[in-house]
């Protein structure tokens, strides 16, 4: 919005934030934009929080008989008033006299330069370090290509270490595509000329797919899936239509166990958006102009991203043309384990369930003292609680 009216020369008003001194509620990074906000007015208001920085009431004079807590009270009330009174009324500079950037660091300036910015984002179980790798690959890669005119960037932010209990949670998982859109928002009023490309693994392929349909505003040039856990029918013609995305390239690896056993599932019981395309791949419906599938890289779920592939990537990231596989990772098969294995994930999980219910009875059963069954019982919980937020 702000680079569209500074081309027009129109909306130019004077942003104002008025920032509680013990404002715990809401974190500095989701408070402060330094990038699209890297001109506002940032005005402390002391004693204040969250909640009663609305309390701006002048001190009634109309009574004598007041408490020491009453006049303190009003005295914080009436310096919140005469805050705000300045924001509306000084002069830009006065105000930034008055004004300090609450970060350690300056704000960024806008890189007009830039042409191409790369996104790089990791999935589940993952801390996100090869993402670092990969994105000095591509910038290397378009260095050697001396292609015209053109500026790379790369955008590797993490959003943590992100367990499978949290993954199959739709609300969790929409906690990270609003994350996806942050970063995104920064970056285009960082880079406000550039076109974007994406490089996804795992929950990484999800953040995009669920962006495309919730945020049309979004566009993508050239995309690279690895270890999709995207719904094998979903409908790439309607986002290639809108022109949020020109080229996919999706990789189907042997024996990836991880999408097999768990979005496949959900897949199979529909009642979730997640899917199996890095196992299953796309089905031919989807696959149209544009959307490109390499169907075998020999490996499990992070097979796509092995080193010996690391050009190929970059090369489709740079020019959307699907480089062959590496000998080494190349197969023209499925492990039909895995294969076997998905077809039969939902029953997998519910004799998981089963199981692990009969196995809570019969500790429950034992002839034990109540205090040591229930010390037992606990354990058993904490124990499957671990396993399910750390696998």
């Amino acid at each position: 919005m702000r680079n569209y009216t500074k081309e027009r020369n129109v909306g130019n008003a004077l942003t104002i934030q008025l920032l509680g001194s013990v404002d715990d509620m809401v974190s500095p990074e989701d408070n402060i934009d330094l990038i699209s906000g890297r001109d506002f007015i940032y005005l402390d208001v002391p004693y204040t929080g969250h909640e009663n920085i609305i309390e701006m009431h002048y001190p009634h004079t109309s009574s004598n008989k007041k408490s020491v807590a009453s006049n303190n009270s009003d005295s914080k009330t009436l310096e919140r008033a005469n805050i705000f009174r300045g924001a509306l009324a000084k002069t830009k500079d006065v105000l930034m006299q008055e004004s300090i950037i609450p970060s350690d660091l300056p704000p960024e300036a806008q890189r007009r330069n830039v042409t191409d910015v790369v996104f790089v984002i990791h999935g589940i179980r993952d801390e996100g370090y090869w993402t670092h790798k990969v994105a000095r690959r591509i910038l290397l890669l378009a260095r050697k290509q001396h292609i015209d005119g053109s500026i790379f960037a790369t955008e590797t932010s993490s959003y943590g270490y992100f367990p499978m209990l949290p993954f199959v949670l739709p609300t969790k998982r929409r906690e990270k595509v609003e994350w996806l859109m942050d970063q995104y928002a920064e970056s285009l009023a960082l880079y406000p000329n550039a076109e974007y490309s994406y490089v996804g693994h795992s929950n990484g392929t999800y953040l995009l797919a669920r962006a495309l349909l919730d945020y049309p505003v979004c566009r993508f040039k050239n995309v690279v899936l690895a270890g999709s856990v995207i719904r094998t029918n979903y409908d790439w013609s309607c986002v290639i239509s809108r022109g949020q995305v020109k080229n996919i390239l999706n990789y189907v690896a042997t024996a990836d166990w991880v999408v097999a056993l768990f979005p496949r599932a959900i897949q199979m019981l529909r009642f979730q958006d997640l899917g199996s395309a890095g196992h299953d791949g796309f089905n031919p419906a989807s696959l149209m102009p544009g959307v490109f599938q390499i169907e075998y890289v020999k490996g499990n779920h992070s097979a796509a991203l092995d080193e010996s592939n690391w050009d190929s990537i970059a090369e489709f990231v740079l020019t959307g043309n699907p480089q062959p596989l590496p000998p080494n990772i190349n197969s023209s098969k499925p492990s039909m384990i895995i294969k076997l294995a998905g077809w039969i994930a939902p029953l997998l999980w519910l004799g998981a369930i089963w199981g692990l219910s009969r196995i809570y009875t019969y500790i429950w059963d034992l002839h034990n003292s109540e205090w040591l069954r229930t010390f037992i019982a606990v354990l058993f919980s904490l124990m499957i609680w671990k396993i399910v937020t750390v696998l």
